[in-house]
């Protein structure tokens, strides 16, 4: 049974990635201080990425994603320094 929190996550970033125009809010405080990153490259745009919130430092990791071309993406060969990812807290599907 996957978590209540880690499924909002999973739906927030599926907002994103869709590019609904939905305003996110985080599913841990409910703050609208949502940001992502999403790092990838070739023709199919495959990569990994990461939603959190700067409010409350908590989200999730995502990997082997198709990254939509509307979607801003940081190139695969970028110098990982300038990903700027902070370090926060993963929701995992089995958090109680």
């Amino acid at each position: 049974m996957t978590s209540r929190e880690w499924q909002l996550w999973m739906d927030a970033t599926d907002s994103l990635l869709r590019g609904s125009g939905v305003r996110i809010v985080c599913p841990h405080c409910g703050s609208s201080e949502v940001a992502y990153r999403f790092v990838g490259g070739g023709p199919a745009r495959l990569g990994y990425g990461a939603v959190w919130c700067n409010t409350c430092l908590n989200g999730v990791w995502l990997s082997r994603l198709a990254i939509p071309e509307a979607v801003p993406m940081v190139s695969i060969e970028a110098d990982p320094t300038s990903i700027d990812i902070p370090q926060f807290r993963q929701v995992t599907p089995l958090d109680e």
